[in-house]
């Protein structure tokens, strides 16, 4: 019976370098965020024989004993205190210019993944070349990692109308088409403020409400939801601990959303709503003249307060790890329609 030969680090060939797993790729642009990561490939050949077992025991040598070197001043080992190194990618893209366009395929070579966080202030061009054990690749042959610092402004963002009822509407905060490649997306809020209504409605954040002006209704749907789209069961009284607030004051103990059609949202299709989350991050309009929240205090056997309260500020995130402060403006062109708009647009940094 045939039995494969023990792994042995010493039968591992250093080869190259790359910036892909497939492609014999030798280049990268990144933004400095630290968020995003460059992905790096080091190529190895091995003189024996492999199996899934052996090929995980050569990529694990390689990821713990390989140095990446520096060429940008002299020849320096890299100083991953700052690029900080990692074996496994996080949820964003690593390459601003080949994001989507590698096509999973078959190599001669052993590939071993490495990830370096992109700093802060660390535009400009770098140089990097691997070195394994005794060899290193060719100060000939780097990768050469192209280093931007992102910027938008409130002209780069949108606010876009999608699918809609009577009174409810889907719109996409979204970059505007053109700005930045096709694959760069808004993908979510950082945090969501306002209200969210428990129990018979998970989904989504009321983060407008104007009752006595405008009878209107701005709200956040929660990452990825994509079926049965609901704020709040109308004419219910929601107590405290079926609700969550977030950096809202004086909305009282207890709310009440009164809608005539708000329940239409339960009525969008999985493909509306995930056309909406493909083109950015999805918000909910809601706009008729029974809207209305009323809020109730402990103290008071009744009410007749009305909620009006608005959230303008929120943190959010795209596809490549850049995160800004969008600053939405609810009542543009007077405010009565529900018309909004993108004002500021601030990027930050974690």
């Amino acid at each position: 019976m045939y039995t494969l030969s023990a792994f042995n680090s010493s039968l591992i060939v250093l080869v190259n370098i790359y910036t892909d797993e497939f492609n014999n790729w030798q280049d990268t642009r990144v933004y400095a965020n630290d968020a995003m990561q460059v992905s790096i490939f080091v190529s190895v050949n091995y003189n024996g024989d492999t199996d899934e077992g052996i090929l995980d025991q050569i990529k694990g040598y390689v990821q713990e004993n390989v140095v990446i070197y520096t060429l940008d001043d002299g020849k320096v080992i890299l100083d991953t205190s700052k690029w900080k190194k990692s074996k496994e990618g996080n949820s964003f893209h690593h390459d601003i210019d080949h994001a989507g366009n590698s096509i999973p395929g078959t190599v001669s070579d052993i590939r071993a993944p490495l990830y370096f966080t992109v700093p802060v202030g660390s535009e400009g061009e770098h140089r990097w070349i691997a070195k394994l054990d005794e060899k290193e690749t060719s100060t000939s042959t780097p990768v050469t990692i192209t280093v931007q610092k992102f910027s938008a402004t409130s002209g780069d963002v949108e606010i876009v109308n999608k699918a809609a009822t009577p009174c409810n509407q889907m719109r996409a905060l979204k970059y505007k088409d053109g700005v930045f490649p096709d694959v760069q997306k808004l993908v979510k809020l950082v945090d969501y403020k306002g209200i969210k209504f428990l129990s018979s409605a998970d989904k989504a954040w009321v983060s407008m409400i104007h009752s006595s002006k405008g009878h209107k209704m701005g709200v956040f749907v929660e990452y990825k939801q994509t079926q049965k789209i609901r704020v709040a069961k109308p004419g219910h009284e929601y107590f405290p601990h079926e609700m969550i607030k977030k950096d809202l004051g004086g909305s009282g103990d207890r709310n009440i959303l009164h809608c005539g059609c708000c329940d239409d949202s339960l009525d969008f299709t999985l493909a509306e709503v995930e056309e909406v989350w493909n083109e950015g991050i999805a918000m909910l309009m809601a706009h008729h003249s029974s809207l209305e929240m009323i809020k109730y205090y402990s103290s008071l056997a009744v009410s007749t307060n009305y909620n009006n309260f608005e959230m303008n500020d929120f943190l959010i995130e795209d596809n490549f790890g850049n995160r800004m402060t969008c600053h939405i403006n609810w009542n543009k062109d007077s405010g009565w329609w529900g018309n909004w708009a993108v004002s500021t647009i601030t990027v930050v940094y974690p």
